[in-house]
């Protein structure tokens, strides 16, 4: 094993960055190896491990906030421009397939809409070559980047799935559930598809979500899985929906408390504890009193995702699927409330000058429902492609 390799291996295995410098070296050696007869499969494995070291995201990384892990991850972010040689140069086999979507996904960056396409195409035809846990981490990895891989794609993948979908844990059915639910909510906002045709997530949700409801006492005994009662939300379950969900723990970030002391100079009240949405256990960051009632979330790092390179400058982020179906089903489950998502990049030292007042006069003067801060006075509802969507920022 060669120096890079064991450098690579140690990332993948938890080990933190301990220079960018020494880390931008180690991965231009490894773009050296493009094209040459060394396995691609072996390469795409490289990418994957250095893409645990450089994510943003805690649960994968235990130093995703230092400096040295965010100059990494931006770096490792452009470089996956070179990926789409990796596939479509050579015949990466189903488990690389996965790596390589999962490293867009460590990295919060979304492919560009050809590199999906290519994706798409090649890996439809590795599907049936797939082991349960190939198979089961796939549609995971689309949902959080905010893909649907099309009818056909889906319909392939639980044609090879199906059959092995016994070796799957009951936890891991629950979350399948969740995300057959998110890829069905991007399926309805996807202008290339029939939505006249039955659904394939449905399909799959449908065998899962009606045996949950078979073995309802033994599944749950005092709380229903949150998980399963997103999608049974979705999907009109009404029995499981109707059950009680165990409530989110507060926990206060360092964003919420300069916001909170920020509104208190302003002269807007505020709720510290949130406000619980009862049915679905989901915990609104705080409440808000500016003359109206209101609330507000504030948005960490952990809810973007860069936008597809292709569509927009590499300066863009969006809020990822699950944001956007939280914000969703808050909607549906308290139609008269006003919700304000405020992201991350706004207190960036000048968050004290920002027209907090009048935004919040703004928000309570639409009809209800959720709405992102774009800056200035500026609400735009979550529903809607420039409400989730945000050039000229970064992550």
């Amino acid at each position: 094993m060669t120096d890079s390799n064991r450098y690579f291996v140690a990332l993948g295995r938890g080990e933190k960055i301990k220079s960018v410098e020494e880390f931008t070296v180690n991965i231009h050696h490894l773009e050296t190896t493009i094209g040459t007869p060394r396995p691609v499969s072996n390469i795409i494995s490289q990418f994957w491990m250095a893409s645990r070291a450089a994510s943003l995201i805690p649960e994968l990384n235990e130093a995703a906030m230092s400096k040295v892990t965010r100059e990494a991850n931006r770096f490792l972010a452009k470089e996956l421009q070179k990926f789409p040689v990796l596939v479509e140069d050579d015949e990466p086999d189903i488990t690389a397939m996965g790596k390589l979507l999962s490293t867009y996904f460590r990295l919060q960056t979304v492919p560009t809409e050809d590199f999906i396409a290519t994706w798409i195409a090649k890996s439809k035809n590795l599907l049936a070559s797939a082991d349960a846990q190939t198979l089961l981490y796939l549609p995971n990895q689309l949902a959080r980047l905010g893909i649907y891989p099309g009818d056909d794609w889906m319909q392939e993948w639980w044609k090879s799935s199906a059959p092995v979908s016994g070796k799957w844990s009951v936890e891991e059915g629950f979350g399948l559930t969740y995300k057959m639910a998110l890829l069905d909510f991007l399926r309805k906002n996807d202008s290339d598809v029939d939505l006249s045709k039955p659904s394939p997530c449905k399909e799959v949700a449908d065998k899962f979500l009606n045996h949950i409801e078979r073995r309802l006492l033994s599944a749950f005994t005092n709380y229903v899985d949150s998980r399963v009662y997103y999608a049974a939300k979705w999907f009109g379950y009404e029995i499981l929906s109707n059950l009680p969900v165990q409530a989110e723990t507060k926990r206060s970030s360092r964003l919420e408390e300069k916001f909170v002391a920020i509104a208190k100079d302003a002269g807007i009240t505020v709720n510290k504890d949130g406000i619980l949405v009862t049915q679905s256990g989901h915990r609104i960051d705080l409440g808000l009193m500016n003359g109206q009632a209101s609330a507000s979330e504030i948005d960490g790092i952990g809810h973007f995702n860069r936008a597809s390179m292709k569509q927009h400058p590499f300066k863009s982020v969006e809020f990822n699927t699950s944001t956007r179906f939280q914000s969703w089903l808050t909607a549906e489950l308290c139609p008269e409330l006003h919700v304000l998502r405020i992201p991350y990049f706004h207190f960036d030292g000048n968050e004290q000058n920002l027209p907090w007042v009048k935004t919040f006069r703004r928000l309570t003067g639409k009809e209800p429902g959720v709405y992102a801060y774009h800056g200035n006075s500026i609400v735009r509802n979550m529903a809607d492609a420039n409400g989730y969507h945000f050039p000229g920022h970064i992550l």
